[in-house]
């Protein structure tokens, strides 16, 4: 009789073993249809994934190689692409008895599109996207971590034809579920850094308070060396004026406690040229009045040049609401005389601006 027990013990657990097993197996087959699936949700927008694997004792499981592109197949960039997508579990954020998960992108891709034409028009906006998501990760989100990430602007419609990107993108989001379970630590905190279309290199670091009625954020941003002829067909489609040549620095910082701002704006232009006579009006073929309006603007550029920097700057603030913005002119005129004729202005960050000292 034992010896029958024991038998029909060891079948029990050999069967339960191998459901368990086929169950394993047939699993990421199911949450590939049902990833496909969720994806498939937005209106102009359908979605494919590759394979899925599972990591059940780490409490995560990885999509490779999705892929979101505009149902219509009129526009050939996907709105958003990544190799490898991975969800999982936060211990240390268990550790405090919250239940939250991160999310790690590699390489994401994020390519918006402006046409003439409706349908070749790309913007992600208008869709459940916030839902989708919370749909494949049910957690509540606290960390997220994006390695070499790449956002794109295209319109092949212009002439020339345009694309700025940002790429290198390195950004880590920390307690944006506010899980930590300290005052001291409520704040949502996220570090990035990117290079822009040439040789430009931009860096951000951001607080903001989540769990605050109207919205309440620090924030620090620095761009050095952006190259202005990279951004020329950009210019030349969206604005009214030409930058031939150059570069940018830029410093912002930016507070909002509850909707009420307060902060400054650093642009400092190096090398510039508005008005080229070759660009202008034997390629551009600007016209008379277009020539006269840049060469104007070329020579006001000159006049309030720093000539020893070879810049021409200014710092304007800002403050008000963020529905309605306010800048100081009178101020920013005062920044282009100050650093014409007195001092050649910095594009640093001073950090004079904080919600502690609003």
């Amino acid at each position: 009789m034992p010896n029958l027990r024991n038998r029909k013990f060891t079948q029990a657990v050999l069967i339960i073993a191998g459901v368990l097993l086929v169950a394993r197996m047939c699993l990421p087959v199911a949450l590939q249809h049902y990833v496909n699936r969720t994806l498939d949700r937005a209106e102009h927008y359908s979605g494919h994934v590759g394979d899925i694997d599972l990591a059940l004792l780490a409490g995560a499981y990885e999509i490779e190689d999705i892929k979101i592109v505009k149902s219509n197949g009129e526009v050939e960039q996907p709105l958003f692409s990544a190799p490898r997508l991975r969800f999982s579990l936060l211990w240390s954020a268990l550790l405090n008895g919250a239940v939250v998960g991160e999310v790690q992108l590699t390489k994401p891709r994020l390519n918006f599109v402006d046409s003439p034409r409706d349908g070749q028009r790309q913007s992600g906006t208008g869709e459940p996207w916030l839902s989708i998501a919370d749909d494949l990760f049910p957690l509540r989100i606290d960390r997220l971590e994006i390695n070499g990430g790449l956002v794109s602007f295209n319109n092949a419609d212009a002439s020339p034809s345009i694309r700025i990107t940002l790429d290198r993108i390195d950004l880590v989001a920390l307690n944006i579920a506010n899980s930590r379970g300290s005052a001291e630590t409520l704040e949502t905190r996220v570090r990035a850094t990117a290079n822009s279309t040439g040789e430009g290199r931009l860096s951000l670091q951001a607080s903001v308070n989540p769990d605050s009625p109207l919205p309440t954020f620090d924030l620090d941003l620095e761009a050095k060396n952006v190259a202005l002829a990279d951004f020329e067909n950009l210019l030349n489609h969206y604005a009214p004026f030409d930058l031939e040549a150059g570069s940018l620095d830029l410093a912002l910082e930016l507070a909002s406690d509850n909707g009420e701002l307060s902060g400054y704006i650093k642009p400092v232009l190096h090398d510039i040229q508005v008005f080229s006579w070759k660009g202008d009006v034997e390629q551009d073929n600007d016209g008379l009045l277009g020539s006269l309006a840049e060469l104007f603007a070329a020579g006001l550029a000159e006049l309030f040049e720093n000539q020893p920097a070879d810049q021409f700057a200014t710092e304007i603030p800002v403050n008000g609401t963020l529905e309605n913005p306010e800048t100081g002119t009178l101020a920013a005129v005062f920044g282009i005389l100050s650093n014409a004729f007195v001092e050649a202005l910095q594009a640093e960050i001073d950090h004079s601006i904080s919600l502690k000292n609003d």
